[in-house]
């Protein structure tokens, strides 16, 4: 049923000939990018020594990082704590607030089971795919 039902929501799509933006995000450019940068690292994300850090800081810095090369590819969610986590860097540059297709589709952060984590990892798989189905 759920196959069945996933193939009637593709055609129904397909039937309003919708193609991707020109300017939207490019996913293929973060794994492009990845490639090109294996032997040196980024211009903005070099360490500065006696800068403190953390790691989930600078794990946020880099995933911003692929995220402006790729015009916004990457959305990021965590359960209550954005800021905390570094995971709110992942969408600086980008819309502030929350994505929505309607309102607000240029965001990259996603407001997903509040402190569940559970919900976030059964949301962004259904969420990819809508995604990837819609084209």
């Amino acid at each position: 049923m759920l196959a069945r039902r996933l193939r009637e929501a593709k055609d129904r799509l397909d039937r309003r000939h919708r193609s991707p933006r020109s300017n939207g995000p490019n996913l293929p450019a973060v794994f492009e990018t990845a490639a090109q940068s294996t032997k040196t690292i980024p211009e903005g994300l070099t360490l500065v020594p006696g800068k403190v850090t953390t790691l989930r800081g600078e794990l946020g810095r880099v995933l911003n990082y692929y995220n402006r090369v790729s015009n916004g590819a990457l959305l990021a969610a965590a359960a209550d704590l954005l800021g905390s986590t570094s995971v709110s860097t992942v969408g600086q540059g980008f819309p502030e607030g929350y994505y929505n297709a309607a309102t607000n589709p240029g965001a990259r952060l996603l407001s997903i089971g509040g402190i569940c984590e559970d919900a976030m990892s059964g949301s962004f798989p259904a969420f990819l795919l809508t995604a990837a189905i819609s084209g």
